[in-house]
């Protein structure tokens, strides 16, 4: 971004102006700056029988959803197929960095795309928790308690 040159040096701090860093602050993959992210589940169908489907979602500082992931047979890595009809979310973190929100959508990819679905062993609730431990999150209990063998 080339500046004016009255600008340049006006509130430097480590070299970059203060209009550079608002500037640079737009580069953040897609995601609003004040984003959160909430680990949801609804019931869903697998095989004709009713299970818990989780995902993680994340919400815009407007409340709209910018962006999901999940898991499952048909579909490793991508955005949830309706992120917008959860039985239950939970606020996992307030603000999310843009770094963090592609380390857990890595990890879906990486990690949970290249095993074979699972049920209830590398499932998307599995893979839910997984990629929260990844930043360092915790799970919300409906999420680690998802789809129980009976």
């Amino acid at each position: 971004m080339k500046l004016p040159a009255i600008l340049k040096n006006v509130g430097s701090y480590n070299g970059i102006s203060a209009v550079q860093r608002n500037a640079n602050r737009g580069n953040t993959h897609g995601i609003s700056l004040q984003s959160d992210i909430e680990a949801c589940v609804r019931t869903g169908n697998l095989d004709g029988n009713p299970v818990d489907h989780c995902y993680i979602r994340l919400i815009g500082n407007n409340g709209s959803i910018e962006d999901s992931i999940s898991f499952g047979p048909d579909e490793t890595g991508n955005p949830d197929k309706r992120p917008n009809r959860p039985n239950a979310c939970h606020l996992v973190r307030k603000n999310i960095s843009p770094a963090s929100w592609q380390k857990i959508k890595s990890y879906y990819r990486e990690h949970c795309g290249t095993k074979e679905f699972e049920f209830r062993k590398h499932d998307c609730c599995t893979c839910t928790a997984s990629a929260l431990n990844t930043i360092g999150e915790r799970a919300p209990a409906f999420v680690t308690k998802a789809n129980p063998t009976t």
